[in-house]
């Protein structure tokens, strides 16, 4: 198999955090493939990666390699996503130990009546 199509393979569907100067803040998203240039951004004939990010947007950028506005991020990373999931978990394992705390307590009251 060639080595570039691998590569290709080892980046496409990966999560990616990418620095937009303009807004002054990094935007989470998904790699879904090769992608040439916008006119606006590069050279034509450039090819580089489609961005689809987390708000819905989509963009473009040159490479993955050596950006310092482009960060690879691992499935298991915390984002502000996982950090909500955290707590939600939390508020659940909360919620099911207050309801097991009452069944015991009915299950009792239940046994001393007999």
């Amino acid at each position: 198999r060639n080595l570039r199509l691998v590569a290709m393979d080892l980046v496409i569907g990966r999560r990616v955090s990418v620095y937009w100067e303009s807004e002054d803040d990094w935007f989470e998203g998904l790699i879904v493939g090769r992608a040439p240039a916008p006119a606006d951004e590069a050279p034509a004939g450039t090819m580089g990666w489609e961005v689809r990010y987390d708000d819905g947007d989509d963009g473009w950028i040159p490479t993955v390699d050596g950006n310092d506005h482009v960060k690879m991020l691992d499935d298991f990373e915390a984002t502000g996503d996982a950090e909500e999931d955290e707590e939600d978990e939390d508020e659940d394992k909360e919620y099911e130990d207050e309801a097991q705390v009452e069944d015991d307590g009915e299950e009792e009251g239940e046994e001393e009546e007999k």
